[in-house]
């Protein structure tokens, strides 16, 4: 949990502020002066007063901040060409080298940019802050073993609590605060603190009778504003503070100067703990900065004219981490493509594996069926060379002249290489006209037959003609019963021989009956 310590001190006391971060919002846990009484106001006395009231505290890793008197700092307003608001940095420290009498190119400088257009004329109040006065404030912090983070000027921490718990968008208003024989008079545009002046009062300035230089003061800032402002004025004025004294003191500067005038508590909206509520400060004014310093701090917010950590130009955006970042999501994308890559090479070559196992497997079987398809092939062409002889025999039986006509004496029959057959018939006849049908027969039944001989040599009676024929048989038998046109009339050498006998005896050569 983050605790904060503000401090500030002037001629006469030490003011002080510990509180706690609870959200967006501070509790406060103490509030409390510490009298200089006698002292100098040196810083070794400062640094032995504020070691002695941290000493029973647990301020270890706490942010600390403090505030810087008007009076400690150069403070005017510059004016500057048209300009971007990132641009103003360089611009501001260029033209407040060549404006301001005594600063160094060493000297810390914030601004404030008021109000108006980027292409227009800019105006900021600036302020610079001399080296050895930063030197004595941060000493007293490092004397008391805490590291300084804020130092801001005293009259924009009391703005910034204002702006915070009263906003407003436009009106002029002037926020008074009394700390002792001085005072912080600054004019806010809205919530812009665009004036600030600080002035010597009496002693006694806080009591009603003595109310007379605190308005005088006020009527003076309002004319400088006014002067300022041109055609605007300061419409209202606040006073710290909500004790009887602020009370008569309002109530006099509103006859006085006939401007509205509101009463601020500080520690009005503050969450309080450690029976803070019970013994809260008299003199509650003079802790408004402190106030504005913690509230800007729980929120987290910039705080205006902050000489540690003053408006610089802005950083060079470093693209690396996007680089980096990108280089990185390239460098998974490409993992990522490599593996699916990979995923899907390998899901091919497992599905190469599958077709050639599945192509060898049908390999094999092809080689099946072909050596099948060659048996299959061997069977039908021996099947369609077969010969049916018992047909064959039944077809000759069958067409073959009746037994009164003709009479078998052998018959021969033997296959071919290629296809078909051959059947040779041999017999005797009883007249040669019986051939002639046989022959008709054969040709009609078994498309090719030829009668090599026929003659008259027989030594039967009964049958005088001998004959022997072949016939040729192409394939099955069922297959050849195709009747097919006889041969035209013409002289064949197939034509049967016949050899006349004549009834004298023959003659050899030679000699003569």
């Amino acid at each position: 949990m983050a605790k904060f310590l503000a401090v500030e001190w002037d001629n006469k006391e030490i003011r002080l502020v510990i509180a706690r971060q609870r959200g967006n919002e501070a509790v406060l846990e103490q509030a409390k002066t510490i009298p200089l009484a006698n002292s100098s106001g040196t810083a070794q006395s400062i640094t032995k007063l504020l070691q002695d009231a941290l000493n029973d505290q647990q301020l270890k890793r706490l942010e600390c901040l403090a505030t810087v008197g008007r009076p400690d700092i150069e403070l005017k307003d510059l004016s500057l060409p048209p300009a971007p608001d990132h641009e103003l940095p360089d611009m501001v420290r260029f033209q407040a080298l060549r404006d301001f009498t005594h600063l160094g190119d060493d000297w810390p400088i914030d601004f404030i940019p008021l109000p108006g257009s980027a292409e227009e004329q800019r105006s900021v109040m600036t302020g610079a802050i001399s080296p050895t006065v930063l030197a004595e404030i941060t000493q007293v912090f490092t004397a008391v073993d805490l590291k300084l983070q804020h130092l801001v000027l005293r009259p924009c921490a009391a703005a910034s609590l204002l702006a915070r718990r009263r906003p407003q968008h436009s009106q002029v208003r002037m926020l008074v605060d009394m700390l002792g024989d001085e005072v912080d008079l600054t004019v806010l545009v809205g919530d812009t603190p665009i004036f600030m002046r600080t002035a010597r009062l009496p002693a006694d300035s806080r009591h009603s009778e003595s109310a007379r230089p605190l308005i005088g003061e006020i009527r003076r800032t309002i004319a400088a504003v006014h002067n300022r402002l041109h055609d605007r004025r300061v419409e209202a004025v606040v006073l710290c503070g909500n004790g009887l004294i602020e009370q008569s003191l309002s109530e006099q500067i509103r006859q006085e100067i006939n401007l509205p005038v509101e009463l601020f508590d500080p520690f009005a909206e503050f969450g309080l703990e450690g029976g803070l509520e019970r013994k809260l400060p008299a003199d509650r004014s003079r802790f408004v900065p402190l106030l504005g310093l913690i509230a800007g701090a729980a929120a987290q917010s910039r705080h205006d004219m902050d000489f540690l950590d003053p408006r610089r130009p802005p950083v060079p955006r470093n693209y690396r981490r996007e680089l980096a970042a990108a280089a990185a999501l390239v460098g998974v994308l490409l993992l990522a493509f490599i593996g699916w890559t990979w995923w899907s090479l390998s899901e091919l070559d497992a599905q190469i594996l599958a077709t050639n196992d599945a192509s060898k497997q049908l390999d094999a079987k092809i080689k099946q069926v072909d050596q099948l398809q060659k048996e299959m092939g061997d069977i039908e062409k021996w099947m369609s060379g077969d010969i049916a002889w018992l047909d064959v025999l039944h077809d000759v039986s069958t067409n073959a002249p009746k037994a009164q006509e003709a009479m078998l004496r052998s018959l021969n029959g033997r296959s071919s290489d290629k296809s078909g057959g051959t059947i040779t018939l041999e017999g005797m006849l009883s007249k040669q006209e019986s051939f002639s049908a046989l022959e008709q027969r054969m040709r009609d039944n078994y498309r090719q037959g030829t009668v090599r001989e026929i003659n008259r040599t027989s030594p039967s009676e009964r049958y005088p003609w001998n004959f022997k024929a072949d016939m040729a048989i192409e394939t099955a038998l069922a297959d050849t019963k195709k009747p097919v046109a006889p041969p035209p009339a013409k002289s064949s050498p197939t034509s049967p021989k016949v050899e006349k006998k004549s009834d004298s005896p023959k003659v050899p050569p030679g000699k003569q009956p």
